[in-house]
């Protein structure tokens, strides 16, 4: 239908694209600057013509990673805030139909890096929960899935780690499910390098109802990357797996 190369702003990068209620498209993702980048979202009509675009300046190498529209025709954008210093932090904006700030707010999941994941990092539930996910560095083991919840006003829920494993965990992907809950598509690892297919669910507050590891045969490492509930009240989830043992 239609193909644009855009180079507004400086945008270097789009991290996701969603369809927007007037038939138009949102995006979001990152620029190249002296300080490492900044968070871009550009509002696209039908057709692709740029309705309007913005730039927000963080701290350090910022860039959006998910985007979501409200029921009141905003948004609500998760991006890595300073990821440059090696500590990155999480980075929620609200912005409203123009792209004006309403409110941001910075989290963390642990003292060391937080890290949000690179496919779906967000998942709301009923506009009112919203939930960012990835890995947080930990002492003395390599890493644990974390869920950061914040309340659609802006106030930040307590932080949920998941290190279930010396070797700790990691989350790809993040989605709603029906029943006011939240499921994680991951890695569990068992060594520095080389992990099995992981899924866990949770209520909305980031407790754990059940997981399930998966090993795939004659593979050494695997990662799912995204999970989605279906019509029957189960899950599809895709990732991949590889033999690195040669």
């Amino acid at each position: 239908m239609f193909e644009k190369m855009i180079d507004t702003l400086g945008v270097s990068y789009f991290s996701c694209v969603k369809q927007t209620y007037d038939g138009g498209f949102i995006t979001c993702g990152g620029n190249s600057s002296m300080s490492g980048g900044n968070l871009v979202v550009i509002k696209f009509d039908s057709v692709g013509t740029i309705d309007w675009a913005r730039q927000y300046i963080g701290s350090g190498s910022d860039g959006g990673a998910y985007i979501e529209q409200t029921i009141d025709s905003g948004y609500m954008v998760c991006s890595v805030y300073d990821a440059s210093s090696g500590n990155g932090k999480c980075w929620m904006l609200r912005l409203n139909q123009l792209g004006d700030t309403l409110w941001t707010k910075v989290a963390v999941a642990g003292a060391n890096g937080t890290f949000l994941s690179q496919q779906n990092s967000m998942a709301s539930l009923n506009n009112s929960i919203y939930s960012m996910t990835g890995s947080v560095d930990i002492p003395s083991q390599w890493s644990a899935g974390f869920m950061i919840p914040v309340l659609n006003n802006g106030f930040l829920l307590s932080p949920k780690i998941y290190d279930y494993a010396y070797w700790g965990i990691g989350f790809s992907g993040i989605n709603k499910t029906s029943n006011f809950g939240f499921v994680f598509a991951g890695a569990r690892k068992f060594s520095a390098t080389l992990g099995d297919p992981y899924i866990i669910r949770t209520n909305a507050y980031g407790d754990t109802v059940w997981t399930k590891t998966i090993h795939i045969p004659y593979t050494s490492t695997g990662r799912f990357q995204s999970v989605e509930e279906t019509d029957d009240g189960g899950y599809i989830i895709c990732g991949y797996a590889m033999n690195t043992v040669y």
